[in-house]
């Protein structure tokens, strides 16, 4: 989110006002001259009470006194020339301030937009060489880098885990009869019905080009081998309808599990 104009005003005036602020300090000392400690013995005991009580000071005569004097000072032509000059270069240091701060503020942004673009395109590299382009699921490498992870986890938890394999049955004469985009239809479909019916802590994967994986961790050799005859259900009784072009498809399945009481598979 970048800064508004409001925003880069308030810095300005800001840093404007302080550099005033303190011109007018100094013109306050430099008025009082020979005054400067009587001045700050006022000040201080208008701010302190008794911290100057052990000193017999007239403050209101002393008050009088200075600011008559620093009066008088101001009229002065050499003093009003200098003060004038001092306001000036104080006036003038504020707006260099301002501009240096809305500048850095400027830079600051640029380079936290830059940064968050260098996040967010690293971000789609790392989705990129992980996920399968046409169907959107994970790829090979990601199916094994997942496999691996989650029977370790497996192994840690003593829990069950399970891997299935689809492949779709005659998908190369799909390809001969209906052309390669119908082909690449039946595969984006596919995998929609593989997102319907798995879990969001399974993996998804297009292992090759009409061969799926599915990892599915803390799920038994049965529980996936009912997932499977679902998926096979959805997969035959959905109607592939693409450009003027209708077929039905069939996939064939293998389920592997391995049962972490006894490491074995089945």
């Amino acid at each position: 989110m970048t800064t508004s104009r409001s925003n880069y005003s308030g810095i300005m005036a800001g840093s404007i006002v302080k550099s005033l602020v303190l011109g007018l300090i100094c013109i306050s000392f430099f008025a009082a001259q020979d005054n400067i400690e009587a001045l700050v013995k006022v000040v201080s005991r208008l701010l302190f009470g008794n911290a100057w009580s052990e000193e017999s000071i007239n403050t209101e005569l002393l008050s009088t006194q200075t600011l008559s004097e620093i009066a008088g000072n101001l009229l002065r032509p050499e003093v009003g020339a200098t003060i004038l000059l001092t306001f000036l270069a104080c006036a003038s240091f504020g707006v260099w301030e301002s501009k240096r701060l809305v500048k850095t503020r400027q830079l600051e942004e640029k380079l936290r937009s830059k940064s968050q673009r260098i996040l967010a395109a690293n971000k789609r590299l790392r989705e990129m060489a992980v996920t399968d382009p046409l169907t959107g699921l994970a790829n090979r490498r990601l199916f094994f880098q997942r496999l691996e992870e989650e029977q370790v986890r497996a192994e840690r938890y003593g829990t069950s885990l399970s891997c299935m394999m689809v492949d779709l049955d005659y998908f190369k004469n799909v390809n001969d009869t209906y052309g390669h985009q119908f082909g690449d239809y039946v595969l984006e479909e596919v995998a929609r019905i593989l997102k319907a019916q798995c879990r969001k802590v399974d993996t998804m994967a297009r292992y090759g080009g009409e061969e799926f994986a599915i990892v599915m961790p803390n799920t038994g050799t049965h529980d996936a081998v009912l997932l499977a005859e679902r998926i096979r259900n959805a997969i035959a009784d959905f109607y592939y309808d693409h450009a003027g072009l209708t077929a039905r498809i069939t996939a064939t399945f293998g389920v592997a599990g391995w049962r972490a009481e006894d490491g074995t598979e089945t």
